[in-house]
């Protein structure tokens, strides 16, 4: 049996170059699907996608929440490269993704996310501000891969086919971990590990999303003072407070405060969600829904205000194939699943969903890989004050966006 060997996800904490090919000409398009490989995606079109990732990134958190370390991913991400995959998926297999992950249909989906990108991207080009997608598709040298597959790739995704002998497997690694260093600055340099390339391997897709954003008020380091942080043991680590005072929007709400802290410009924006009490966590989490969320965004309102954040680092990494199994994708990671679209046969099988993120949080800004309103009215000044654990969403605020998501609990 041929197998689908691993789909890879990096996100990363970088600066890196929008890898996004032209449209392509292709002489050999004569299948019907070739003719007119996209549609131009239209503003419900985005809405959709942009409901069915938020949907999916709060199922996701619920799922990996378990147990009381830090967690950091980009939905956007494994949402992409997932929509990647289900280009060549067929029939029940097809049927299953697009379910579990709530998308449209494919004709619609895939452009839909191209216009995304590109509009994440163009949100992202004032001064400070760095938002980049890259996306890579490597195929074993000798295998004729269906040219409806390979052109959407390349198509709304600027992923050209890159051939690869996998069975050379020092040589299949050392190439996918140089295009990954690349993308995110070095700052992951061996993500395929040895062992996970060999000769049974046909495909690997990569999904690169980095981020990187300046504060709109930057905090002031002569202010950021040692304080306690009290993790969900009880016990307190010391960390690195930053703070400063001004008018942001906040909101304290059935036993939770919420802070939109914005970025240069305030197109992006870290959305903390800080329960009363360390305990309290957990409940917080469990009722965490996009309802919910967007009752907090809808009732948000600038205000006076102390706001006060760790300086942190995030590292995390899922395989995720277990996980995607429990939301609805058993099928797809059995031996029975079609894949047929991406090179003819069913023997094709996916093995394995990697995912990688890193995140640095500063008195600068943000940077992760892989907005403040003026006006309102004035009340009593607020103090939030991120020394317990909290979840945390990085969002773009015109489309709503959700491009990454995790939790503190343990400070490094």
């Amino acid at each position: 049996m041929t197998l689908f060997r691993a789909f890879l996800f990096v996100l990363v904490c970088a600066t890196a170059v929008l890898a996004v090919a032209p449209p392509l000409t292709d002489p050999a398009a004569t299948h019907a699907s070739l003719k007119h490989p996209t549609r131009v995606a239209s503003d419900d079109d985005v809405r959709q996608v942009v409901d069915a990732n938020n949907g999916f990134a709060l199922r996701l958190y619920g799922e990996v929440r378990r147990g009381e370390d830090n967690l950091f991913f980009s939905p956007l991400s494994i949402n992409t490269a997932l929509a990647m995959a289900s280009a060549g998926a067929r029939g029940k297999t097809l049927k299953q993704m697009t379910e579990a992950m709530k998308w449209p249909a494919q004709d619609l989906l895939h452009p839909a996310l191209r216009q995304l990108n590109e509009r994440l991207t163009g949100a992202a080009s004032t001064k400070g501000m760095t938002f980049d997608s890259a996306f890579a598709f490597w195929g074993q040298k000798g295998i004729s891969f269906r040219d409806e597959f390979s052109y959407l790739l390349k198509q709304e995704y600027g992923a050209g086919l890159q051939e690869i002998d996998f069975s050379r497997e020092e040589e299949a690694r050392k190439a996918i971990n140089d295009w990954v260093s690349r993308q995110t600055k070095s700052k992951i340099t061996e993500l395929v590990r040895k062992g996970d390339v060999d000769g049974l391997t046909v495909l690997y897709l990569a999904s690169a999303i980095n981020f990187q954003g300046a504060w709109e008020y930057p905090f002031d380091p002569k202010k950021t003072k040692a304080a306690d942080f009290e993790m969900l043991d009880g016990k307190k680590v010391r960390v690195q407070m930053m703070q400063q005072k001004g008018f942001f929007r906040h909101l304290r709400r059935g036993g939770v405060e919420v802070l939109d802290f914005p970025f240069a410009q305030g197109q992006f924006t870290f959305f903390a969600i800080l329960p009363d009490k360390p305990a309290d966590l957990d409940a917080v989490e469990r009722s965490l829904n996009t309802k919910k969320l967007d009752d907090w965004l809808e009732d948000i309102n600038p205000s006076d205000g102390t706001v006060m954040l760790p300086r942190f680092k995030l590292t995390a990494a899922f395989d995720l194939k277990t996980t995607l199994g429990r939301m609805g994708m058993e099928e797809v990671f059995a031996a029975g699943a079609d894949f047929s679209g991406i090179a003819g046969s069913k023997d094709v099988v996916l093995t394995s969903v990697v995912h990688k993120a890193a995140l640095e949080v500063n008195e600068v800004g943000a940077k992760a890989s892989a907005s403040t309103g003026i006006g309102g009215s004035r009340s009593v000044p607020y103090e939030f004050r991120a020394d317990r654990p909290f979840i945390f969403l990085i969002r773009e605020r015109r489309s709503g966006c959700i491009l990454f998501m995790g939790r503190l609990t343990r400070p490094a």
